[in-house]
């Protein structure tokens, strides 16, 4: 298993910040991805802030079923 260098050598709340990065990027290419998607569709702003709307309600939805377990 070849080890990274550069990453032992930084501090572990270095690497855990790079890592919180690398996820923030992938989870606003994420979105662009599905936004130009839908525009792409023919959705109009209107049904893009819906699809939104929708996700962050199922999302609440469980959430809040894992805090009742």
């Amino acid at each position: 298993m070849e080890v990274d260098s550069q990453a032992v050598k930084q501090p572990v709340s270095s690497r855990a910040a790079a890592s919180s990065t690398m996820h923030d990027k992938a989870v606003k290419a994420l979105a662009t991805s599905i936004y130009k998607q839908l525009q792409d569709e023919g959705c109009q702003y209107k049904d893009i802030i819906g699809v939104s709307s929708q996700l962050l309600s199922l999302v609440t939805l469980e959430l809040k079923d894992s805090a009742q377990d």
